[in-house]
């Protein structure tokens, strides 16, 4: 008789302590069990709704493992999960929102409690540039399931430069042997500077403008031709037929002079009517006539043979008759 009279006041008086809100083995009517009261009743707000619970558990985390209330991360709970449990107890459970955050095209999946964009953002350490786009705006209320973009967006200034090669032109000199030549004038190459507005988004060319271009002309190198008579000592070029002509700077060079060898790249002797060239111009093996030299073919190379140079060979026991300089060449073949 002792025990009923003692769990009856013990369900009144804990009724009197919930109020309205008592859990519904006290409300419905049916008489309170001793399992009842040595159980601790707390309550558990989630989502806006809140619903009691019974447990022998001490601690908050323990009833919430308890009642099946699983956490995920980011998810915050209040009282914290190492507090005690106390009857009566209200446990509120904040969910996180799952956002997907793209940034440079890149994508990740977080979960937060940040209110906003912009704090969200913040939370994450992404800073924003002048001219960089955010989707939706930084004052947006953050959402469950919401897709968050920044575009990085940059401008640049640049700059290309197109180079108009300088033209030949050429000028007849009478007093000059036909077949030589050189150069008057070395003129320069032209220059057109075109300057763009560049707008990048995500490192990406979006918009191109151009928005000045300067122009510096080409100024023409000036070749003097020989018009006069030609000088025969056994090296004129006139009457041969030939493919094409070039124009190049002929130096001359013999064996055993400044450590050059006796044999050539190609395997001949150093001799008369070998000619080192640079074979990006002018093939190896290829046959041509030297006013004022003769008959010759490009069976060597040298290191300071490049472009529009030859070296002329000539044998060690001849004196050279070369003057150095520009002169008209005829390739054969």
């Amino acid at each position: 008789m002792g025990v009923v009279i003692t769990a009856i006041f013990a369900a009144a008086s804990l009724a009197s302590l919930w109020g309205p809100e008592a859990p519904s083995a006290l409300s419905s009517g049916r008489a309170p069990q001793l399992g009842d009261i040595a159980d601790i009743p707390w309550a558990i707000k989630d989502g806006g709704m809140l619903i009691w619970h019974f447990t022998k558990a001490t601690t908050v985390g323990d009833a919430l493992a308890q009642a099946g209330i699983h956490l995920d991360i980011g998810d915050e709970v209040f009282p914290p999960p190492n507090a005690p449990l106390s009857p009566g107890l209200t446990v509120m459970v904040k969910r996180a929102k799952d956002v997907e955050l793209v940034v440079e095209g890149q994508r990740r999946r977080l979960r937060t409690q940040m209110a906003t964009v912009g704090a969200l953002l913040w939370e994450e350490g992404i800073s924003l540039g002048p001219w960089d786009e955010v989707e939706p705006r930084p004052d947006a209320v953050v959402k469950d399931g919401m897709v968050v973009r920044v575009v990085r967006v940059g401008l640049a200034r640049v700059v290309e430069e197109e180079t108009v090669p300088r033209p030949v032109a050429y000028r007849d000199d009478g007093s000059l042997p036909i077949g030589q030549s050189y150069v008057e004038a070395q003129g320069s190459d032209g220059v057109v500077r075109r300057y763009y507005d560049v707008v990048y988004r995500d490192g990406q060319v979006a918009q191109r403008v151009m928005v000045k271009q300067e122009e510096i002309p080409p100024q023409a190198m000036v070749v003097v031709r020989g018009a006069g008579p030609p000088i025969s000592h056994g090296g004129g070029c006139e009457g041969i037929s030939y493919k094409r002509a070039l124009t190049v700077w002929a130096t001359w060079y013999q064996p055993g002079v400044n450590g050059v060898g006796y044999t050539t790249a190609t395997g001949l002797p150093v001799t008369m009517g070998v000619v080192a060239v640079d074979p990006a111009v002018i093939s190896l093996g290829t046959r041509l006539c030297v006013p004022g030299y003769g008959m010759a073919v490009a069976a060597d190379t040298g290191s300071g043979i490049r472009g529009y140079m030859i070296d002329l060979a000539y044998p060690p026991w001849v004196v050279p008759n070369w003057h150095t300089g520009y002169v008209t060449i005829y390739i054969l073949d």
